[in-house]
């Protein structure tokens, strides 16, 4: 095994090999491949419990796989070589490690007594130690380039839904990741908010930035992805390209389900 992680595969940068996870003995995922490539929109869809969030907070780390491993590079993440054997990272050295590979929640995850750009800025004091200037220097420009150059003072109770989750965009952003993980980003605002934060969405991914997205918003998946990765019941039961996934002969089951989310 230790060899094939070593391997890096055509161009591949993100990867679950077998990846399973249980819960006090319920299967929650169930040795699930997924690669995301350079450059790449990878875009998960099924339906509520399929294991899609779970999937995703394992390729960070953020939940430990009960079998099978996530690669990065030719990193496994959360865990580092000692010798021919494989441990697990210190928190400060996976904290290190997650900030190739930012993340975007469902919830906003904001600091309620601090302004957008200190929000966006103690992440980077936090998890760099630079200086208070050049931390808050970065967190305007990451502001600016999510579209809240004007909300710089604001605090999250003053901002709209749409705006909290831009804020969270850019505090993921200023870090500076190869890779960003969206789970679900638009799930928790109301429709006329929704449009906002894919627009910041639609902007990463036509920079080429690779992203792994899970989300409810089929419209949105057939604009943006490379490849859609359909989950259903812990497993990946089909994954291709849009047309394939989403068009007209996909198969069946899958064509049901996107029947009850409108294009």
């Amino acid at each position: 095994m230790m060899n094939e992680i070593l391997r890096d595969h055509d161009g591949v940068v993100l990867e679950a090999v077998g990846v399973s996870k249980s819960f006090h003995g319920a299967q929650v995922l169930t040795e699930v491949d997924l690669r995301c490539r350079a450059g790449e929109t990878v875009a998960i869809i099924g339906p509520s419990g399929s294991g899609k969030s779970t999937l995703l907070r394992c390729l960070n780390h953020l939940e430990q796989p009960s079998a099978g491993y996530v690669r990065f590079h030719d990193e496994i993440v959360g865990y580092g070589r000692r010798g021919d054997v494989y441990v697990e990272l210190s928190e400060r050295r996976l904290v290190l490690q997650r900030r190739k590979l930012g993340m975007v929640f469902q919830r906003f995850n904001l600091f309620g007594n601090m302004t957008a750009l200190e929000n966006v800025a103690f992440a980077l004091r936090h998890t760099q130690r630079i200086g208070a200037a050049r931390a808050t220097a970065e967190a305007r420009d990451a502001l600016a380039g999510v579209g809240l150059s004007h909300r710089f003072d604001h605090y999250p109770s003053q901002l709209s839904g749409g705006e909290q989750q831009r804020v969270a965009i850019a505090r993921a952003l200023v870090l500076k990741p190869e890779v960003m993980l969206f789970d679900e980003p638009t799930s928790a605002l109301d429709p006329e908010l929704v449009g906002e934060v894919l627009a910041v969405i639609r902007e990463l991914s036509e920079s080429g930035m690779t992203m792994v997205l899970v989300t409810h918003e089929m419209a949105f998946a057939r604009q943006v992805a490379d490849r859609i990765v359909f989950m259903e019941s812990g497993a990946v039961v089909a994954e291709g390209t849009t047309e394939a996934i989403l068009g007209a002969e996909a198969p069946e089951r899958i064509r049901r389900f996107v029947g009850q989310h409108a294009l």
